[in-house]
């Protein structure tokens, strides 16, 4: 069994791991997209806070951006939160640059991508004192863009998304098989548990190289494994509905603010337009959960979603409180927290967020994103290592038939 599985792995690496480290490249390289884009443009970050500190009103600030931009009538608001922050819109544009072309791009992380033709997502920002436009680019610029892009679909459209929907299930049975072989035997698990977690440097390169590989994947494996996972429960969004809804059977009880809307929200709403609805119903949403700070907005035509949470907390949608509102008259359709969500959404609405390690609470969520930044170079490590192991087998292997050649050709020199 175990010669295998060892052949089984041994060529799954092979012949993917060159993508399985492009895999991790691309995707440690956007784990600190956010933060390396503020880095870089901070000019579209933050603002001057003027003398007299009075922001615009939030309708007037998103009625701008609605004339600058006829015809979209979905996108989603993040509030600024500090003195110096801007008002950042995320949105599809009605009619996207032609430049663009037919694309697929998985911007909603918990969404699964459909190919819808042209998807992509733009970012405007906006000086809330002053109402002036700072800038308008795709989702994380030009360059995470692209390198998203490589991660999601290579580029490819659907066929890199169909590519990756059977790849990333061969992945797990790589990663699994993995610790199937790392494992030590009953008899000397202790001696070989010691020998396979550490790199004895003063050893030979063959035996620093075996090192390297069984400790990088003893290391990475409980985050490659949630990688991966993850990944396929995106791919495989049917199947993990199903996994969900098994699981979550009998766990959730529905309480008075989970309820679901029995009838549309469009006949349920008067036709009477709110004046400040936007800001009335930011009101009436804090006033619903009392402690809780406005994050964001999410804007349809006939709803509108008030996004609270705690201030100093990463903006982190699975774990925000969301107020539903009626569009049209601002009034209270639905309240829903983390913890009154049903358990099969809560983990779907996990899911990608979890696979860029965007989960952790207060410092905690650099510290997570940084393992996950580091688990992302080590297939690329992986890769090498196992090659070198392999390339260095098969010429001892050389080396042994000649030798045995020698031997029965009666060579003195054998």
């Amino acid at each position: 069994m175990r010669r295998v599985v060892y052949q089984l792995h041994l060529w799954i690496g092979l012949v993917l791991g060159v993508y399985f480290a492009f895999l991790g490249l691309t995707g440690s390289t956007l784990v600190f997209k956010t933060e390396i884009e503020r880095a870089l443009a901070p000019d579209l970050y933050e603002v001057a806070v003027p003398a007299s500190s009075t922001r615009e009103r939030i309708d007037t600030l998103l009625a701008g951006f609605q004339r600058a931009h006829p015809g979209v009538t979905s996108f989603s608001a993040r509030l600024p939160q500090s003195p110096d922050d801007a008002l950042i819109i995320n949105y599809i544009p009605a009619t996207p640059p032609d430049w663009h072309g037919p694309t697929i791009n998985p911007y909603s992380p918990v969404e699964p991508m459909v190919s819808q033709g042209r998807h992509d997502r733009h970012e405007v920002f906006i000086d809330p004192y002053t109402g002036r436009t700072l800038g308008d680019h795709l989702v994380g610029g030009t360059f995470f863009y692209v390198v998203h892009n490589l991660h999601a679909h290579l580029l490819l459209e659907g066929y890199g998304y169909a590519f990756h929907t059977y790849a990333v299930l061969i992945l797990f049975v790589l990663v699994v098989s993995g610790l199937w072989l790392w494992w030590p035997s009953l008899t000397h698990f202790r001696k070989q548990f010691k020998a396979r977690t550490r790199i004895k440097f003063g050893a030979s390169f063959k035996r620093i190289v075996v090192d390297l590989h069984n400790t990088a994947g003893f290391y990475a494996f409980v985050v490659l494994l949630a990688i991966v996972t993850t990944a396929t429960l995106h791919f495989w969004p049917g199947p993990a509905e199903a996994i969900f809804l098994s699981v979550s059977k009998g766990l959730h009880r529905p309480t008075s603010d989970t309820a679901e809307l029995t009838t549309p929200s469009s006949a349920r709403c008067t036709r009477d337009v709110e004046a400040d609805r936007y800001e009335r119903g930011v009101a009436r949403a804090r006033s619903a959960v009392p402690g809780l700070s406005a994050l964001g907005i999410d804007i349809d035509p006939d709803t509108t979603t008030v996004l609270l949470g705690v201030q100093a907390d990463h903006f982190v949608s699975p774990r925000l409180t969301s107020v539903t509102l009626c569009g049209l008259d601002g009034r209270i359709e639905q309240v829903q927290s983390p913890a009154s969500t049903p358990f099969d959404t809560r983990i779907g609405n996990w899911v990608m967020f979890v696979h860029f390690g965007q989960w952790g609470p207060g410092m905690a969520f650099y510290a997570i994103k940084a393992i996950w930044f580091l688990t992302g170079l080590c297939p690329a490590i992986l890769f090498a290592s196992g090659c070198t192991m392999y390339v260095t087998r098969q010429g001892a292997k050389r080396k042994k038939k000649r030798s045995d050649a020698r031997v029965l050709a009666g060579d003195p020199a054998a």
